[in-house]
């Protein structure tokens, strides 16, 4: 990386040097801070009615989060609208009741952890984007995306994470535009780069954390659950003993369940022989209330 006062983790400060050696375009756009020009942009779409979509990627830790609740800030200033956690989602659910109360140019900033990561062009993450993009043309709504699974074709521009002054809470971010070309081509050109400063709502930190152990525990219930079911119905099913191996046990399990992950075989198949195991005092009582008849 160019000396100076911007600095990240040393093997991110490799990774944006070799993106800035290989490319001359990026070159040209860290000599061009743009900070007022998009922010000015930001007041102008908002004055004169119209909404603005920007996508915010880069690796966690990055200053995702903080720049995009810099530019919430910077829109809600110009809309006249009250700053308020509130507009910091996490989820489908959450976004679709705070549309029951909004009006066009209300601003709203989709954190990363909006959705479930299910696999980088995975149907569903397509499906919930597509639903995002109708409810922009419907009501004219500002949406401030953080590490989006792809790019979005509808924002007005791309912002890319590059590094962060610690000492002066400053983050730094690569303005790209988006154009799409007639043949369906993506164009994205990096134009400057853009300053904000190290900006967290009130009360974000303890809704992020809510969450996140929210969904934990719902998620861990569900799978514990789930697990234990399709485990006793593979030992009602199968007549598996004590020395079945691991690999025929992992077998009938997809018989009964096939399509689930690697992981969750392992869990399925730990609960099988658990269950074999508890069950073998009960057996071996039997067998020898047996052996007493006789």
């Amino acid at each position: 990386m160019p000396e100076g006062k911007f600095y990240s983790s040393p093997l991110y400060n490799i990774q944006n040097f070799q993106r800035i050696e290989q490319d001359p375009t990026l070159q040209m756009a860290l000599t061009n801070n743009i900070s007022p020009v998009v922010e000015q942009d930001i007041r102008f779409r908002i004055n004169h009615h119209l909404n603005f979509i920007i996508s915010i990627i880069g690796a966690t830790g990055s200053g995702k989060s903080t720049i995009g609740q810099h530019l919430y800030e910077v829109a809600c200033s110009a809309s006249k609208l009250p700053i308020t956690v509130d507009d910091i989602i996490f989820e489908q659910t959450e976004l679709l009741e705070r549309l029951k109360e909004v009006y066009s140019g209300h601003t709203f900033v989709i954190d990363e952890y909006f959705t479930v990561r299910t696999g980088v062009g995975a149907y569903r993450e397509q499906e919930i984007m597509n639903w995002i993009q109708q409810i922009v043309r419907a009501y004219q709504l500002n949406f401030i995306f953080c590490c989006p699974l792809e790019i979005n074709k509808l924002s007005h521009y791309l912002l890319k994470t590059m590094d962060i002054d610690y000492e002066n809470r400053l983050n730094r971010s690569i303005v790209h535009s988006i154009d799409i070309e007639p043949n369906g081509f993506v164009a994205i050109n990096p134009l400057g780069y853009l300053l904000t400063p190290y900006t967290e709502l009130p009360g974000y930190q303890q809704k992020k954390m809510d969450f996140i152990e929210t969904r934990l525990q719902q998620k861990g219930t569900k799978l514990h659950e789930k697990h234990r079911d399709l485990a006793g119905k593979v030992v009602d099913t199968y007549n598996i003993k004590k020395n079945t191996p691991a690999k025929v046990v992992r077998v009938l399990v997809e018989e009964i369940e096939p399509g689930l992950a690697e992981s969750e075989y392992d869990k399925v198949t730990d609960y099988v022989r658990a269950f074999i195991m508890m069950q073998e005092p009960e057996k071996q009582a039997k067998t020898q209330a047996k052996k007493a008849v006789k």
